[in-house]
């Protein structure tokens, strides 16, 4: 089995501002988007792109406090 690459993660920064700098001066992620979700307690988020295209992070702030949440290994 091969792989073409990771098209989409989700973060919840601990620090939404410098995480997003973090990833853009260090990385080369451009800013794709942006948004507000007050109804889900997201005051900031952000689709960050790859430098080649192919991958995107969806970057949210610290105070999304949603009660589903997936782990890796659980059905």
């Amino acid at each position: 089995m091969s792989s073409k690459g990771l098209a989409h993660i989700a973060i919840q920064a601990r620090n939404y501002r410098k995480t997003i700098d973090f990833y853009t001066k260090v990385f080369g992620f451009k800013v794709g988007h942006f948004w507000r979700l007050p109804a889900f307690h997201i005051n900031e988020a952000s689709i960050l792109i790859s430098p080649d295209g192919r991958t995107c992070i969806e970057m949210f702030d610290n105070e999304y406090n949603g009660t589903r949440r997936t782990q890796v290994g659980s059905p």
